[in-house]
C-alpha cells in the first residue's frame, strides 16, 4: 500500500508545484531588486556625469576668458604671462574632466542601461516560464484525475498490486 502512495503522481507534483514556485518567486524577486537598484544607479551615474561635463564646460569657459584677458593684458607682462599659464593649467585639468566624462559613459553608464534590456528579456522568459508551468500542471491534473481508476476497478487491480509489492519487498 505504501509503494502505490508513492508511485502516485499526485505528491510529486505537488512538491514540483511548491518547489517551482518558490524558484519563480525568488527569480521575479531578484529581477525587481536589480530593475530597482540598477536603474536608481544608471539616473545617479547619469546625473553625476552631467554636473562633471558641465563642471567642464564651466571650465572651458573660465580658461576662454582668462586667455582673453591675458591677450589683451598690454600693460602688465607678468600679469599677461601669469594669466596665460594659468589658462592653460585649467584647460589641461578640463581635458581630465572630459576623459573622465567619456569613462563614465563608456565603463559605467552604458553597461549599466544594458541591464535594462536584459531584465526585460529575462521578465518575458520568465512570464513565458511561468506560463508553460501553469499550462503543465493544469494538463498533469487532469491526466490525474482522468487516470484515477473507478471503485470497480480499484478493487480488482489492489490485491494484485499488493501481491507485487510483497514481492518487491521480499526480493528486497
Amino acid at each position: 500500500m505504501r509503494l502505490f502512495l508513492e508511485l502516485s503522481p499526485q505528491p510529486s507534483l505537488l512538491k514540483q508545484t511548491i518547489v517551482s514556485e518558490a524558484q519563480s518567486k525568488f527569480v521575479n524577486e531578484r529581477v525587481n531588486q536589480i530593475e530597482t537598484y540598477f536603474g536608481d544607479l544608471c539616473s545617479e551615474f547619469v546625473s553625476y556625469t552631467r554636473r562633471t561635463a558641465k563642471l567642464r564646460n564651466n571650465g572651458d569657459e573660465l580658461s576662454k576668458i582668462l586667455l582673453n584677458y591675458s591677450v589683451n593684458e598690454k600693460i602688465n607682462r607678468t600679469s599677461a604671462h601669469t594669466l596665460k599659464k594659468f589658462a592653460e593649467l585649467i584647460s589641461n585639468i578640463e581635458d581630465y574632466r572630459h576623459a573622465e566624462v567619456d569613462r563614465l559613459f563608456a565603463k559605467v553608464i552604458t553597461p549599466l542601461s544594458r541591464y535594462g534590456d536584459e531584465v526585460k528579456k529575462i521578465r518575458a522568459n520568465l512570464k513565458a516560464e511561468l506560463s508553460a508551468r501553469k499550462k503543465e500542471i493544469a494538463q498533469l491534473k487532469r491526466l490525474g484525475q482522468n487516470s484515477v481508476p473507478s471503485r470497480a476497478v480499484s478493487h480488482t487491480f489492489l490485491p494484485a498490486f499488493c501481491q507485487l509489492a510483497l514481492v518487491i519487498l521480499i526480493y528486497i
